[in-house]
């Protein structure tokens, strides 16, 4: 069904805009190259509009920071012409029910017609002691209002969230990767400011979503699906998404102390290494039909193995990490560019993935104490900062993960480009992502509406709440 020059750029993006996974997907779409399309959102429910230019491209095309107008990589084109940064118009588009895979298809297009290795911008620095109390009240504060705007999205009838705020066909509920960003903002509002009423908000998506996505069904052992309610060992399975569920259940525990959390994050990593590890070449595969493996599991096994290692001091954890690492190193490095790749096939850099690395591989220098661990971590930090510049986002969802785990190497080592760089994430979250007809974070960094997604609100929300939980410079160094 899909066919042209502009499905032949988009190679297969799938359900999150990155590769290929109809079965997850929000749905497929018609894509007719360089003709126009009506697109529904709330402002205009019923009727039709003009998609703005939000292209999403590949970090392995990352040369140095885009200028004005310039691709940054797998990031977002950034149209820099202030303040409204919302100038450019491309064709419009029918969203089937996922809207977001084919804005990535036009986007790589477009991507083979940015300038590269332009000249690297500079880097945000951490502003004055009261500016930046200004700054964590105002990321507070909107985060507050965020999370609780994601209610927009709750389906009374089925007692969980819709993944568009006006579903269209079957398979409405929200997919785990929208979930996920919103459980991160509801553990970093409540980090950010623990009152009985943020615990309680914490709880409540926390303590169900365990079950939820839960596949006891699944072989050789269960895991967490993509979807709400699969139950059957024939439902299609992605590692990562398991991962992604694993990491926020070990935030959740940092938060709250909750042994239940911990529980569930053994789950997604048992869940990883005892179905998704290739016992015979190695590697994590991406989803349970084996077909391709990837770096994104790997990766969140790395974190949740180590957190868990530290935690419950069980040798089995740290003999998985560092296998698992052992076979990263070998298979996955990519020497030119001092990072990881997701396949040996794909050379793509993924920003979210790499951070999970940096952060298991300083925290488990500071457990094991071997300071080697210490400057890989190091290396790897100083490679993400040429491979994903200042200018550089991809989006809100993605870039929140991120975000959020370049925090905590900045919690752990007081590398505190990373704080600045996500303080300065924050403040565009506040002026440009958030939606003026309603209220919504459903907007890109550069102002342009992206789609009525609870993925995208939640995102933004995210990285508000993490820049506004993680310490200062001056509350870590006490």
């Amino acid at each position: 069904m899909l066919s042209g020059p502009i499905f032949g750029a988009l190679g297969g993006l799938g359900r999150n805009g990155a590769r290929p996974s109809w079965g997850r997907d929000r749905g497929m779409f018609i894509c007719e190259p360089l003709a126009v399309w009506p697109y529904q959102r709330e402002r205009d429910f019923g009727g039709t509009g003009l998609l703005t230019h939000y292209p999403w491209m590949r970090a392995g095309e990352i040369g140095a920071s885009p200028s004005a107008g310039a691709a940054s990589g797998f990031g977002a084109f950034r149209n820099s012409s202030a303040p409204s940064r919302a100038t450019t118009f491309v064709p419009r588009v029918r969203r089937k029910a996922g809207m977001r895979a084919l804005v990535a298809g036009v986007a790589v297009v477009l991507a083979a017609l940015a300038a590269r290795g332009a000249e690297a911008a500079v880097w945000p620095s951490v502003p004055s002691s009261a500016q930046l109390a200004r700054e964590r009240a105002a990321d507070l504060a909107a985060a507050e209002a965020g999370v609780a705007d994601a209610q927009r999205w709750w389906n009374a009838d089925e007692s969980w969230y819709n993944d568009f705020l006006f579903p269209q066909g079957a398979a409405t509920l929200a997919r785990l990767w929208s979930v996920y960003p919103l459980l991160e903002s509801l553990v970093a509002v409540y980090r950010a400011e623990p009152s009985a009423d943020n615990l309680a908000r914490l709880q409540a998506l926390a303590d169900p979503g365990a079950g939820v996505y839960w596949n006891p069904s699944l072989q050789p052992v269960g895991g967490y699906e993509w979807y709400p309610g699969l139950k059957t060992a024939a439902s299609a399975a992605y590692y990562d998404d398991s991962g992604w569920w694993g990491i926020a259940y070990i935030d959740a525990y940092a938060a709250t102390d909750d042994p239940r959390y911990l529980v569930a994050a053994h789950r997604a990593f048992v869940f990883i290494v005892g179905s998704g590890w290739d016992p015979v070449r190695g590697g994590t595969w991406w989803e349970t039909g084996h077909n391709h493996k990837t770096i994104e599991p790997l990766a969140a096994a790395l974190l949740i193995g180590t957190r868990l290692y530290e935690i419950r001091h069980k040798s089995w954890y740290l003999g998985w990490v560092k296998k698992l690492l052992a076979w990263a190193d070998a298979n996955s490095f990519n020497h030119e560019r001092g990072l990881y790749q997701r396949s040996a096939s794909d050379d793509t850099v993924l920003s979210y993935a790499e951070a999970l690395i940096i952060v298991a591989q300083q925290e488990l220098c500071q457990a094991l104490k071997q300071p080697l661990r210490c400057a890989k971590a190091r290396q790897l930090a100083d490679a993400a900062s040429v491979a994903f510049p200042p200018e550089y986002w991809w989006a809100p969802q993605y870039d929140a993960v991120y975000l959020r785990w370049m925090l905590e190497y900045y919690t752990l080592s007081g590398d505190s480009r990373w704080y600045a760089l996500a303080l300065d994430r924050a403040r565009l979250v506040r002026d440009y992502a958030r939606d003026p007809y309603n209220g919504l974070f459903t907007h890109g960094w550069d102002g342009r509406w992206i789609a009525d997604g609870l993925e995208e609100h939640a995102g933004n929300t995210a990285v508000l709440a993490w820049a506004a939980a993680a310490p200062t410079p001056a509350a870590r160094r006490r």
